[in-house]
């Protein structure tokens, strides 16, 4: 975790002690608008699918231990590897790379997407009033934790 990161959260946790634990936090995603390195991006999808770096490895074709030096930015993979890095986390490479915050848009929220575009205005209009709502819902239901 970068410097930055750790005292974002440091700082954050000091101000509200007993909103979330900061594995909760790393866990929901809580730092997504906070920009991560290279490494921090790849650890952080990893995690949110639940595999190791070993599994990882795997299935890139190379082993753990050189996932934990890209997770710890102490090397980094060719282009081949890093796209097939996001291919197995299910992420763009664009969000592995570029230095900006989190966005993770996987094939299939990408799909849907495209499908949104193709509607007539009336419908994306309903279609965004129902995302709206679930995203509210979903927000007042994280204050409430």
């Amino acid at each position: 975790m970068s410097e930055h990161l750790s005292l974002a959260i440091s700082s954050f946790f000091s101000h509200a002690p007993n909103l979330r634990t900061q594995n909760q936090v790393w866990k929901t995603g809580l730092v997504e608008g906070i920009l991560m390195t290279f490494g921090e991006r790849i650890t952080y999808a990893r995690k949110q699918k639940k595999m190791t770096q070993n599994d990882l490895g795997k299935a890139v074709g190379t082993s753990g231990d050189i996932i934990g030096k890209y997770e710890r930015n102490e090397i980094k993979p060719s282009i081949d590897t890093a796209a097939k890095i996001a291919e197995a986390l299910n992420v763009t490479i664009d969000y592995l790379v570029k230095d900006a915050e989190y966005q993770n848009i996987n094939d299939e929220t990408l799909k849907r997407m495209q499908n949104i575009e193709k509607l007539t205005p009336e419908d994306k209009s309903h279609v965004y009033a129902m995302l709206d709502a679930f995203f509210a819902k979903s927000k007042l239901q994280s204050l409430m934790i």
